[in-house]
């Protein structure tokens, strides 16, 4: 009889742990959209404050350079003021969510201690520079290109006015799209064919902001999940996908047991908008 009850003990055991990987992975998605709504709106502002100093600079704009277009390293500034304090919440909320599941008895995530504040600012850090970095390099090919086709740099200018803020495969999609409706639809004005143009940018806009918010949320949450597992004294995680994640995930990160070191490698790695879980293996 004893016997008997330890083997369903244990079959029950595996069948929660079974059980509890695809919930780990709804859960994790829940999670991106529910705090993803709070830092989208930051990121926004961010971009926004990016976007309007920049529009301020393109009449300064005379040649190839733009350094003079933009004050960058206040951008980047504002940028972490910004963005920090958000990111940092969430991360607290990524450990929060598991140390409420009072693993060995602790009930408490210390979301302001140094590892997560430290994590916090090089984070945001890294992420305002290479937003900044991408946006400069757009501009800078858009110009370049704009050059080789004869446009003045004021002509060039004034088209860039609306691409702003885009990356370069996004400003370039901008502008093959608009040709296309100038040499497809005669029957469209310039003024109709340029304010479709100026609609499918603000689409991108917000595109980017969306993806920008998803990809730093899930980065947050995962961070914090590391930090309360460690907190807690779990040594190893296993890596969980939904079914419909992408090969890369599913070949490298589900049903990985791994350090939680190696799995912060790994989650550093991901795609974009990734949605992946880790449990305490």
């Amino acid at each position: 009889m004893k016997a008997f009850i330890e083997i369903s003990k244990k079959i029950g055991f595996a069948l929660e742990k079974l059980g509890r990987k695809p919930k780990a992975a709804k859960n994790m998605r829940r999670m991106i959209t529910l705090n993803e709504r709070k830092l989208r709106p930051k990121v926004n502002e961010w971009l926004d404050l990016m976007i309007e100093d920049m529009r301020r600079g393109l009449p300064k704009l005379k040649s190839k350079s733009i350094k003079n277009l933009a004050n960058w390293k206040e951008i980047e500034e504002v940028g972490n003021l910004i963005l920090k304090p958000t990111i940092l919440a969430i991360l607290g909320e990524g450990g929060k969510a598991v140390v409420e599941r009072k693993i060995l008895k602790q009930d408490r995530f210390d979301e302001i201690g140094v590892d997560a504040v430290a994590w916090a600012e090089k984070n945001t850090a890294v992420l305002v520079t290479e937003v900044t970095v991408e946006t400069q390099n757009a501009i800078k090919a858009y110009i370049v290109e704009g050059v080789k086709k004869g446009k003045s740099i004021p002509a060039i200018a004034k088209e860039l006015r609306p691409l702003i803020g885009l990356t370069e495969r996004q400003i370039f999609a901008v502008a093959n799209y608009e040709e296309w409706l100038i040499l497809n639809r005669p029957e469209y004005s310039a003024k109709v064919i340029h304010e479709m143009a100026e609609v499918h940018a603000r689409r991108l806009h917000r595109y980017r902001a969306q993806l920008i918010s998803k990809t730093e949320t899930r980065m947050a949450l995962n961070e914090g999940t590391f930090q309360g597992y460690s907190q807690m004294g779990i040594k190893k995680l296993e890596g969980v996908s939904s079914p419909d994640s992408c090969e890369w995930c599913l070949e490298n990160i589900n049903g990985q047991v791994v350090t939680i070191d190696e799995a912060r490698s790994i989650d550093g790695e991901t795609h974009p908008a990734c949605e992946c879980a880790w449990v305490a293996a």
